[in-house]
C-alpha cells in the first residue's frame, strides 16, 4: 500500500519513522524539535491531532514491538542536534519506551544508555526485559546507575519507588 498524503510536521529535521502493527498509526521522530509525533493513517490518508509523545534530546530512531504493545525511541542527546553547543560534554543520551498499547500513546521509561544510541530494535521472541530485571552500570571514577523495570500502569513497592 502507498501512502499519498502529505503532512508538513515542522520546518526542522525529522529522523526515524515506525508504524504499529496494525498500521493506523506512525510515530515520527522530532529531532531538533524534541519528541516523537504520532499520525493517524486511514487507509491512504494521513493526518495529524499534534499528539505528541515526550522523548529525550535528539530522538532519532524508532521501532515498534510486532505485539503492538511497545515502541523505543533511541534519542541521541546533544551530539544529533544541529547547533554548535551540541559538541559540549555532560550530554545524556537516552532511550524511551513508549506504551502504544492504547491512545494516547505515552512514554512510560526513560533510560539512560552510553553514546548516541543511533539504532533501537525490540524483539518479539525474546523478551530481553521484564518485570523486576534490574540494569546496573557502573563507570570508574564517575558513578553508578541502577534501573529496575515494573510493569506500567502496576502500582510499586517501596524498594521500587
Amino acid at each position: 500500500r502507498e501512502l499519498r498524503d502529505q503532512q508538513r510536521l515542522t520546518e526542522r529535521r525529522l529522523a526515524g519513522v515506525a508504524f504499529t502493527p496494525d498500521r493506523r498509526a506512525a510515530l515520527v521522530a522530532l529531532r531538533d524539535d524534541q519528541g516523537v509525533m504520532v499520525l493517524k493513517v486511514e487507509g491512504t490518508k494521513v493526518t495529524t491531532e499534534r499528539e505528541r509523545i515526550a522523548s529525550g534530546v535528539a530522538p532519532y530512531a524508532i521501532d515498534v514491538a510486532s505485539d503492538g504493545r511497545w515502541a523505543v525511541v533511541g534519542n541521541a542527546g546533544l551530539a544529533g542536534l544541529a547547533a554548535d553547543f551540541a559538541r559540549q560534554l555532560g550530554d545524556a543520551d537516552t532511550v524511551t519506551l513508549v506504551d502504544i498499547s492504547r491512545r494516547p500513546f505515552r512514554a512510560v521509561q526513560h533510560l539512560t544508555v552510553p553514546s548516541v544510541p543511533e539504532g533501537v530494535a525490540l524483539s518479539g521472541r525474546f523478551p530481553y526485559l521484564q518485570t523486576g530485571d534490574v540494569v546496573e552500570m557502573e563507570i570508574e571514577g564517575l558513578g553508578r546507575m541502577r534501573q529496575e523495570f515494573y510493569r506500567a500502569g502496576s502500582p510499586r513497592t517501596s524498594s521500587e519507588a
